[in-house]
């Protein structure tokens, strides 16, 4: 199976370090294109909740590239991998639990508070009193 990485860089990616001005070879891959395109874009916000659970300093200044870069060298390590998929619950999450009435217990973990939450925001109303909810606290940043 071919990595698509490896395959040529499409012609909208091209357009696009056409319309960015920077060079690159006829060669050029998918994964070097994606590569290039992502060192003038700014991070994902799930990348740099991953840097900053790991307390990398300036992780809100890299590029999507080297933000992306550094979780996967984060994550080389397994017990990395571990500490991350066994995380507290965030602020957020707990204030759902509370929104619907749901005990937040002590040292409540980031996946069992998800599946919960998950399973609550398959019903419609719930979800949209939820949603309405949180936008009405989107300035007290829980």
């Amino acid at each position: 199976m071919s990595n698509w990485r490896d395959e040529p860089a499409s012609d909208s990616q091209k357009n696009l370090l056409v319309k960015k001005r920077i060079k690159f070879s006829n060669t050029i891959t998918k994964g070097e294109a994606s590569d290039l395109i992502g060192n003038t874009m700014p991070a994902e916000e799930g990348v740099i909740e991953i840097l900053h659970f790991f307390k990398v300093k300036k992780a809100d200044s890299l590029s999507q590239t080297a933000a992306r870069n550094k979780v996967a060298e984060i994550f080389a390590q397994e017990e990395n991998q571990s500490k991350w998929d066994n995380r507290t619950a965030t602020k957020q999450q707990k204030e759902e639990y509370r929104f619907f009435g749901i005990k937040v217990s002590k040292g409540l973990k980031f996946k069992d508070a998800e599946k919960v939450i998950d399973e609550l925001e398959n019903d419609e109303v719930k979800l949209d009193a939820w949603l309405k909810y949180a936008d009405e606290q989107a300035d007290k940043n829980f």
